[in-house]
C-alpha cells in the first residue's frame, strides 16, 4: 500500500494514484469482507485506516484541489468509516464478552470463578 505522500514535488497525477491505490485497497478488503474471506474484524479494522488515511491526504491537498472536492472526498470518507463502526464496536464487545467468559471459568481448581 501506498505510503503518506511526502515529496513536494508530486504532481495532480502522483496524487490521483495514490488516492486511487486507497481507494482499490479499501474496496478489495469491502469484497474479502462479504464473501466472508479471512477475519472480519481486521478487514474493517484495514479498511477504516485506509479511509483515514485518504482523509488526511485529502487535507493535504485542500489548496490544489479545491474545497468543494475535497469536503466531498473527506466526507465520504467519513461517512463510511462511521457506517463501519457499528461492526467493529459489536465485534470488540463479543470478543471482549468471551475474554471474560473465558476467564470465570479458570478460577483456581477449575470450578468456575473458585467458589
Amino acid at each position: 500500500m501506498a505510503k503518506y505522500p511526502v515529496s513536494k514535488g508530486w504532481e495532480s497525477r502522483d496524487w490521483q494514484d495514490w488516492l486511487s491505490c486507497h481507494r482499490a485497497d479499501a474496496e478489495e478488503r469491502l469484497r474479502q469482507l462479504r464473501r466472508g474471506e479471512g477475519d472480519p474484524v481486521e478487514h474493517v479494522h484495514e479498511i477504516r485506516k485506509i479511509l483515514k488515511r485518504m482523509r488526511a491526504g485529502m487535507r493535504l491537498l485542500c489548496g490544489a484541489v479545491g474545497g468543494r472536492t475535497c469536503d466531498t472526498v473527506r466526507t465520504a470518507c467519513r461517512d463510511a468509516g462511521r457506517l463501519l463502526s457499528g461492526s467493529r464496536d459489536q465485534a470488540v464487545r463479543l470478543q471482549t464478552f468471551e475474554g471474560v467468559l473465558g476467564e470465570v471459568g479458570t478460577g483456581p481448581r477449575g470450578e468456575g470463578g473458585g467458589q
